[in-house]
């Protein structure tokens, strides 16, 4: 289902009550070479509009909200039809669509001056409480966020999440269709794994590393690759264990290039998108004065990248 116009959509109608809207202009300084908008800052800008939703909406000190609870991210699913470009204008509008246990699920939207989506975000994000050191169940602070459940969710399925598991790459860790991973013209290429410390640059104000620096990390992997020339079309980062500065991390993986290229339909208002490679990659966070020669390290997040060729 290809919607054009994503305020015209029964969807908006049934999350706008519910919805934060946050726009945004983008500056010169935010882009790239392609003059489209840095993912890392995508990743940034998508936070902070979680973040714009928590301060104006939520009313932490009305709901129990500790000064002791921090929030973080356990995935983040991105769908890209195309990158804002220099000097557009455009909106994040997010809410809250479902609770779960310990997660809250938010889905989010970039909505260019056409009203039309370009950007679709899932997230899942749960509170941890500094004191006891344990997940704080949201059925609890639930009362923080009212629940957006349309009829016909962003998403298909209803979320799309990766599996957690940390064994190592094989074909079914690619999480594509039996017959499409099948194709005899497949091809898989190795990502030479790189070994960099975290930043002092690189850290939030949890002194954890920030999605912007995830993000960079693995498309910087995934561009030295052979054989991924195209856009980015979807990221996928499940978030193992937290990183924090001077901790060493490796990150390593592999390509598999799609033949023939299949198509992904997962989000409602943007349609199918093709896909021609898909990216998986791992990384492994080391003490300092430990190499990644020395210890496999604990899995630190799990990324995938779809990529569509021009």
């Amino acid at each position: 289902m290809n919607i054009p116009d994503f305020y015209q959509t029964e969807l908006w109608e049934q999350v706008e009550e519910y919805a934060t809207i946050w726009p945004v202009q983008v500056f010169d300084a935010l882009v790239n070479c392609r003059d489209e908008l840095q993912l890392g800052m995508l990743l940034l800008l998508v936070q902070e509009t979680a973040n714009q939703a928590y301060i104006h909406r939520a009313r932490p000190d009305e709901h129990g909200f500790l000064p002791t609870m921090r929030w973080y991210l356990a995935w983040n699913c991105l769908r890209i039809r195309r990158l804002p470009r220099a000097n557009e204008k455009i909106k994040f509008i997010t809410w809250v669509n479902d609770i779960e246990r310990v997660i809250f699920g938010r889905d989010t939207v970039v909505i260019d001056e056409q009203n039309r989506c370009i950007v679709a975000v899932n997230a899942g994000w749960f509170i941890i409480d500094r004191a006891t050191k344990r997940p704080v169940p949201s059925s609890g602070l639930s009362s923080m966020f009212p629940i957006a459940r349309p009829a016909s969710p962003l998403w298909q399925p209803s979320r799309h999440r990766l599996r957690f598991q940390l064994d190592a790459l094989r074909p079914a860790d690619w999480d594509l269709p039996a017959d499409v991973l099948a194709q005899p013209g497949n091809r898989y290429r190795t990502i030479l794994s790189e070994n960099r410390p975290v930043y002092f640059s690189e850290i939030d104000s949890n002194g954890h590393m920030n999605n912007a620096a995830y993000v960079n990390r693995i498309v910087d992997r995934f561009d030295n690759a052979e054989c991924t020339n195209g856009r980015v079309t979807g990221i996928d980062i499940s978030y193992l264990s937290e990183a924090v500065r001077g901790m060493q991390i490796t990150t390593y993986g592999e390509v598999l290039e799609l033949s023939p290229r299949t198509e992904i339909t997962p989000v409602n208002v943007m349609g199918s998108l093709p896909v021609d490679s898909v990216a998986l990659l791992l990384g492994e966070k080391h003490e300092p004065t430990v190499t990644a020669t020395e210890s496999s390290g604990e899995a630190c997040f799990r990324s995938r990248i779809l990529l569509t060729k021009a």
